[in-house]
């Protein structure tokens, strides 16, 4: 006999899905099903935590490594008297220092080039002192790098001085040396043109460009701002970017000016007058960088063969 709970208003027989509900019963009761959801959770949790973390950690562990070996040579004491230590805040500071004095290497040697007279001159110039200078700054480093620990290819950190000293000739010493080396003050010398201002003599002035190889160390600047997470990547792209743009317009600047007074400024796209060489410099920079930009103006354009090739190059 069927219940009254089983027809409807039609007197047809509706059958009730009993499993079905006893299921569901089964399934809003089980513990079962709370440990599944709270595993589910704790993935998910886990999962984008993990997601973040490998966002943020872009250089992280490099310096953590880095701040556990320093802990660790002080815990041991193992570093010997007058041996610096590469990850200490002295040598940072040091090396920062060069990497200064390298950036201005880049802008002192082809001003010096393109502007400045021929022959070495007298030993008391301004343009002297500023070379003894630098010259200075970069044979301390060379004494400071024969005194530098490093990591092997085990990262085990080496403080043996004749390791250091083999490690450092191997590569890095012989940069540094054509860095400080004089090279055109010997030329000059072996040729007796010391105090000689001609065409060949700013010619061999090029030989000064090998001092652009102290640069390495502004690489291992960048890409120690790449991997840290002290710099924002959108800051270390804006100095790389806009210092490269820097460096590009005044190596323009130098190139044309020079290109123009290897000729005597005889058909040429300057013709000098009484102005300074600060002077010269600032309207050889002014065409180099309107030049960059695609602006050009017009009143100031290549005359001759070399100032045009040079032109289509820059362009």
């Amino acid at each position: 006999m069927n219940s009254p709970s089983s027809f409807e208003s039609g007197g047809e027989e509706k059958p009730v899905d009993t499993h079905r509900k006893s299921v569901q019963f089964q399934h809003q009761d089980s513990p079962y099903l709370d440990d599944a959801k709270s595993t589910k959770s704790t993935k998910s949790s886990s999962s984008q935590a993990s997601g973040r973390a490998g966002v943020k950690s872009r250089g992280m562990g490099m310096s953590h490594a880095l701040s556990v070996k320093h802990q660790k040579l002080k815990e041991n004491d193992e570093m010997p008297k007058f041996l610096f230590f590469p990850y200490s805040n002295g040598y940072k500071c040091w090396f920062g220092w060069t990497v200064i004095w390298a950036v201005l290497t880049i802008y002192f040697e082809t001003y010096s080039i393109a502007f400045l007279p021929g022959g070495i001159g007298p030993r008391n110039s301004p343009a002297n002192i500023v070379e003894y200078c630098f010259l200075t700054v970069f044979a301390m480093d060379i004494l400071v790098s024969f005194n530098l620990a490093y990591e092997d290819e085990s990262e085990d950190l080496v403080t043996d001085r004749k390791k250091i000293a083999w490690n450092y000739l191997r590569m890095w010493f012989w940069l540094d040396l054509i860095g400080v080396f004089p090279f055109y003050s010997v030329i000059l010398e072996a040729k007796g043109l010391e105090d000689v201002d001609s065409r060949e003599t700013r010619y061999l002035a090029l030989v000064g460009l090998t001092r652009l190889v102290r640069l390495h160390r502004v690489v291992k600047c960048f890409e120690w701002m790449q991997y840290s997470d002290k710099i924002s990547l959108m800051w270390y792209t804006m100095i790389r970017n806009f210092g490269g743009a820097l460096v590009w317009t005044h190596l323009a600047a130098c190139t044309m000016f020079y290109i123009a007074r290897q000729q005597d400024f005889q058909d040429t796209w300057l013709e000098p007058g009484t102005e300074t060489n600060f002077e010269l410099y600032l309207t050889s920079l002014y065409w180099s960088i309107v030049t960059f930009t695609t602006v050009g103006y017009g009143d100031f354009s290549p005359v001759n063969s070399a100032e045009q090739v040079f032109g289509m190059i820059y362009m």
